[in-house]
């Protein structure tokens, strides 16, 4: 019996520990309860599927965010999310001006790292989506921001980018043959 029910607002809870006998106990109750309230009860296979999925994280300080990867890695383990990759992207440099309030201008000029990490998941179902935003969310050390994205093939060959291709980079070393 791999169903789910719709009504019940412990069932994202209880599909953590899909693999205990509690679950398959409660999922029991659950349904024959659904059955004699009339409750849609909704088969597994039918719920919708995200095919693939990027989970940015994005961070000025490179520890934190790559711990960070490493404990969502970790928990999307236990949760039983495929990740198909997780890799590294080049580091960006943002730059951030200072202005002087009584005169517009410039005061000082910022060039701050960014470290960027994607997780690609897949097959991530739009059950378990929810669970997951919490968890990331929940557990977000400070300095450390995310975001969900439908994968893109800019993000994918980023990283194998040729640095020399960035023009502001060629121009400091010259041509180089």
């Amino acid at each position: 019996m791999n169903t789910v029910v719709r009504a019940f607002s412990r069932i994202p809870q209880i599909s953590l520990y899909k693999n205990c006998l509690q679950f398959r106990t409660c999922e029991k109750q659950l349904c024959s309860t659904a059955k004699q309230r009339d409750v849609d009860v909704v088969d597994a296979d039918s719920i919708p599927n995200f095919e693939e999925l990027y989970l940015f994280l994005f961070s000025f300080d490179l520890q934190r965010v790559q711990k960070y990867q490493n404990f969502m890695l970790r928990q999307l383990k236990y949760l039983n999310v495929p990740v198909i990759e997780s890799f590294a992207v080049p580091t960006r440099i943002k730059e951030i001006r200072s202005l002087d309030l009584r005169t517009n201008k410039t005061k000082e000029n910022f060039r701050i790292k960014q470290f960027v990490r994607i997780i690609h998941l897949d097959g991530l179902t739009s059950f378990n989506f929810p669970i997951l935003a919490d968890v990331t969310k929940t557990f977000l050390p400070p300095g450390v921001s995310y975001s969900f994205r439908p994968p893109n093939t800019d993000d994918k060959w980023e990283r194998f980018i040729d640095p020399l291709e960035n023009p502001d980079i060629a121009a400091k070393y010259g041509n180089i043959d």
